[in-house]
């Protein structure tokens, strides 16, 4: 993977996005921190451990996969679920420990099935930790993730060190501005773009040629049947997997580690350049950018944000309904905090 891109100005970053064309391979993902990886939920452990309820919380177990709890506790309350299957469904919610054992097999194994990323991307728009990471087909998308997640971490260093009444009165403290300002240049945001087409292709590449799979990554982007989630359509939604083919023994967070896509392409790129008649191919991946990084300071989130507005990008169009309306009032509440302290004048003519 080459080096990250960084920029100064939130302009500079929205036109070189908005710019590079496309091919329809190209997908998108923003995070509000750049220290954030690219690790699915289920394989951090902070995240996942607390939908754990075991002696021995490193295990997870058939009784704690927290999707098939999820699909169970949904059906139960009868609400609406993706169409699978009824031998998917049967399995889901059967209270056998065999059948709930075999599913936790295949979890680990990644051997899933259509069925099993329906019902994983369905979850993961509700907070239940998957082997799936979310990206969407536009950069826009994914810049407005990068910068609402950027401003929510601004304005909650903020708070830590202000009162409204201290914004409000314009009696914030040199130091503390000061303090705020050395933050919002030294935290990054990013926005990850990937060619999942490539991805795809050089996964299934080398699995075609390699026999020894054991601790090997697969790499799957796929898009769900948006089956009425108002969300994925919104966002131009689609996931993307990447697991060990095969794993033994017990998964231990903590003990086994996670790796990274990143990680995961250096790897599949280290045993391509190493194989005889593949160089073509590993030019034309090195070329057309198979996975890049695109940085930008938090202090230049709100800037961000009100470029992405002026197109139609927010927090109400890429979450359909009233949380996305409320979540927009909390945004732009938050956009006048930080413009009341490092633009007061502008703050009070507006």
């Amino acid at each position: 993977m080459t080096e990250p891109f960084c920029f100064n100005y939130a302009s500079e970053l929205f036109e070189k996005l908005t710019s590079r064309g496309g091919t329809g391979e190209a997908v998108y993902r923003g995070h509000g921190d750049s220290m954030y990886q690219l690790v699915p939920s289920f394989q951090r452990e902070g995240y996942v451990n607390k939908f754990l309820s075991l002696d021995d919380a490193s295990v997870l177990t058939a009784s704690s996969s927290p999707f098939r709890a999820f699909y169970q506790t949904a059906n139960q309350m009868g609400l609406s679920l993706p169409s699978v299957s009824n031998e998917k469904h049967q399995n889901y919610t059967s209270e056998s420990p065999i059948d709930a054992l075999m599913d936790v097999r295949d979890e680990f194994d990644g051997e899933y099935d259509a069925d099993d990323l329906e019902i994983m991307a369905f979850a993961q728009h509700y907070g239940i930790p998957t082997p799936l990471l979310d990206w969407s087909r536009s950069p826009l998308v994914a810049m407005y993730f990068a910068a609402s997640g950027a401003l929510d971490a601004f304005t909650g260093k903020a708070r830590e060190y202000l009162s409204i009444d201290q914004v409000l009165d314009d009696q914030v403290p040199d130091s503390v501005r000061q303090k705020l300002s050395q933050y919002g240049e030294k935290k990054y945001l990013s926005v990850w773009q990937a060619n999942s087409f490539g991805l795809n292709e050089l996964s299934r590449k080398r699995l075609l040629f390699e026999t020894d799979i054991d601790d090997k990554y697969s790499v799957c982007f796929f898009t769900p049947k948006n089956q009425g989630n108002q969300n994925i359509i919104a966002q131009q939604g689609l996931f993307s997997i990447h697991r060990p083919i095969k794993m033994t023994g017990e998964f231990r967070y903590g003990e086994t580690p996670a790796k990274s896509l990143s990680e995961v392409l250096d790897e599949h790129l280290k045993w391509l350049d190493a194989r005889e008649g593949q160089s073509q191919f590993l030019r034309e991946s090195q070329q057309c950018g198979m996975l890049n990084e695109f940085k930008l300071p938090v202090s230049q989130a709100v800037e961000l944000l009100n470029l992405l507005g002026s197109c139609g990008i927010h927090a109400a169009s890429v979450y359909p309904g009233h949380q996305g309306c409320a979540k927009r009032v909390r945004e732009r509440a938050d956009i006048s905090l930080i413009d009341r302290l490092f633009n007061p004048q502008a703050s009070e003519q507006d």
